[in-house]
């Protein structure tokens, strides 16, 4: 079964090859059982060292700073959802108005579960509170209340007639396809 090959190349192309000239080191014939030390215990000791001060950083970054900042949406306007003068309107909604169907974000007191839910808006500089309860001025949609601050549209509780393709294209100017 197979003879002596002058490369591996060729024993490895050779159906036949049965190893039997390949040549192993004595000493590791039956799995490297003998003369092992302990070479990983300096990079255990650093994993352990950067695990600390990583916990340690993000303890004190989260005393320290403003965490809050991060994790609250933002309107049109960049003012947060929730905080400061907008604290009675935590959550995040997207009007979409009649004319155009363009997103405008606006912070609003409950997230709208169905089609004619009312809410209340803060408005922002291109949308005014009153705006909100206009219904000639905006598409009404159902929404799903995700991390207890955004209203998502729901597929499933979109006005009859709508448009699925420009359903994906709001969902695109939301960002939301990519997630």
């Amino acid at each position: 079964m197979g003879g002596k090959h002058s490369s591996v190349a060729e024993s490895l192309n050779d159906k036949n090859y049965d190893g039997a000239d390949y040549l192993v080191d004595p000493e590791i014939r039956h799995g490297p059982l003998f003369n092992r030390k302990c070479t990983d215990m300096l990079c255990v000791v650093l994993l352990w060292v950067c695990l600390g001060s990583y916990a340690w950083t993000a303890h004190f970054a989260y005393t320290n700073g403003q965490p809050d900042k991060l994790l609250r949406p933002v309107n049109g306007d960049g003012q947060l959802c929730g905080a400061g003068a907008l604290a009675a309107y935590p959550n995040l909604y997207y009007l979409l108005r009649t004319a155009d169907r363009s997103p405008r974000a606006v912070c609003v007191d409950k997230c709208p579960l169905e089609i004619a839910t009312p809410f209340k808006c803060h408005g922002t500089s291109r949308v005014k509170p009153a705006d909100c309860e206009n219904r000639n001025y905006y598409v009404g949609y159902g929404t799903i209340r995700v991390l207890k601050r955004f209203c998502l549209p729901d597929p499933d509780k979109l006005p009859k007639g709508f448009d699925d393709d420009a359903f994906d294209n709001i969902i695109g100017n939301f960002g939301l396809d990519d997630v």
